[in-house]
């Protein structure tokens, strides 16, 4: 895929990557900060990688929409499973899977679609803890958009465990 804005001419590319320090260095750091702020403690790894496949699909990532986490295959996800998460069949989810996957969407897309009603079953099969867990690891995710609007993305959906 081209890169949808112009890229610089020097040598800012590492890695296959732009470096964005510079743009908004007030950002920087706080995107630097960002991955500690998640933690693994309250999200199971199959809900993480639910999760983490919703955002792939809204910021349409290639490379994330083909990356499987062995944490989740190791703990029972299966490749079906996590297949139809990708077409957001969520048949084969538990109600704690579908609800964290909902607030993905609704964080990516619509937070209307977060009415009282569905407020209060996504509040009956997530902890807080988990909730922001959710919102966090997504916050910190949707930095690949800047990369993909740049390009740097797969032309294709590649599966490989990670």
């Amino acid at each position: 895929m081209a890169a949808r804005i112009p890229l610089p001419s020097d040598d800012t590319i590492i890695l296959g990557l732009p470096d964005t320090s510079g743009l908004a260095p007030e950002l920087d750091e706080l995107r630097g900060a960002s991955p500690t702020a998640v933690t693994t403690e309250h999200l199971d790894p199959i809900t993480a990688e639910v999760v983490r496949l919703r955002n792939a699909v809204h910021q349409g990532c290639n490379l994330c929409q083909g990356l499987r986490s062995k944490s989740a295959l190791d703990s029972g996800a299966t490749e079906d499973q996590l297949s139809a998460v990708l077409r957001d069949e969520r048949g084969g989810l538990t109600p704690h899977q579908q609800a964290a996957a909902q607030v993905a969407d609704a964080y990516l897309v619509d937070a209307g679609i977060l009415d009282d009603e569905t407020r209060t079953a996504v509040l009956q099969h997530l902890t807080p803890e988990q909730l922001v867990e959710v919102v966090v690891r997504l916050a910190n995710w949707s930095y690949n958009k800047v990369l993909i609007s740049l390009g740097f993305d797969l032309d294709e959906i590649r599966p490989q465990v990670y």
